[in-house]
């Protein structure tokens, strides 16, 4: 159901969110849902460990291979990594590739009628994020996210590369862990180095509804600033209403909010955003390559395969 006019034209309901949030609901002229559930992805550092080894963080990439080096010398590990579900490789992914290629290449990729993978740099792209196999934790592809964020909060990494809607877990593994958060080191590319990764979860309504006013009522409700500040008191997270944090007094979850407040515009999650069968062979190659058994080149020749096929699988869906 298209909610256009429900919402832009009462200005008390459009003025009380996030709209860059909103924003990441439309299509074109369309608004077609709103957030309840705002997410991103930053590098959670260990405060100590830094402080400890004289570390500043890391702004450039150059800067995080070399602060990577210092502690892996020190007989610490840089980063917790667990790919087992092979999703979280593809969260690096995505963010290399927002800094290395086109934004307009890499948005035409992502449709399945035009994607075809062919630029040079997605082969940098997975380059880069080679480059950060060394200073994994032994055997990531036998890790799950969840144990590569218990390994950060026992203090047995330096850094790992997580979700905002992670906070309250860290908390509750280690409610004394001194850490902080910084985005994406940047890299220098034809890409763009402002789009946040991550994409807020939401709600639409069914356009064949028989209760549309009841239904834009209760989205209304749901995803607006009275909710938004139980949701952040009681779970640790955030719908895009404004004002919710205020009386809040963890700091985590305030640097957070402000984290996303700043954001200008959402990457989405790569994944998320692939169409199916390219998605499934990146997260395999990606996973082999991890291991050391695939070389970037390799990869990409076998990405674009598939997303040859699937130009013709909608092809052939369009014309049926």
């Amino acid at each position: 159901m298209d909610i256009s006019d429900e919402f832009y034209n009462d200005e008390e309901w459009s003025s009380s969110l996030l709209l860059s949030q909103v924003n990441e609901y439309r299509d074109g002229d369309v608004l077609y849902g709103l957030p309840f559930r705002l997410d991103a992805k930053m590098f959670f550092y260990n405060i100590d460990i830094f402080n400890e080894l004289g570390l500043e963080v890391p702004e450039t990439w150059d800067e995080f291979i070399q602060v990577c080096e210092t502690l892996k010398q020190n007989g610490i590990t840089p980063i917790a990594y667990g790919n087992q579900d092979q999703w979280p490789s593809s969260h690096y992914i995505g963010s290399i590739n927002q800094m290395v290629v086109n934004n307009e290449t890499r948005l035409k990729d992502l449709e399945p009628s035009t994607g075809e993978f062919t630029d040079p740099n997605y082969v940098l792209a997975l380059d880069y994020y080679q480059q950060l196999i060394p200073y994994f934790n032994d055997s990531p592809n036998a890790y799950s996210h969840d144990m590569a964020r218990n390994i950060f909060s026992q203090e047995n990494a330096a850094m790992i590369y997580a979700e905002l809607v992670e906070i309250p877990y860290i908390k509750e593994e280690n409610p004394d862990l001194n850490y902080g958060m910084f985005g994406f080191p940047l890299i220098e590319g034809e890409g763009d180095p402002t789009l946040l990764t991550g994409s807020p979860e939401g709600f639409v309504i069914s356009a064949n509804t028989k209760y549309p006013e009841e239904a834009i009522d209760f989205l209304k409700y749901l995803t607006g600033p009275e909710v938004g500040k139980q949701e952040v008191q009681e779970v640790g997270w955030f719908n895009a209403g404004k004002g919710i944090v205020d009386g809040l007094e963890d700091q985590k979850l305030l640097e957070a909010y402000e984290i996303l407040e700043g954001a200008e515009k959402m990457a989405g999650w790569f994944d998320s955003s692939l169409y199916s069968t390219v998605c499934n062979e990146y997260l395999i190659v990606t996973s082999v390559l991890t291991n050391g058994e695939m070389t970037p080149e390799e990869a990409m020749s076998k990405i674009q395969k598939v997303a040859q096929e699937a130009q013709t699988l909608v092809q052939d869906t369009e014309d049926n």
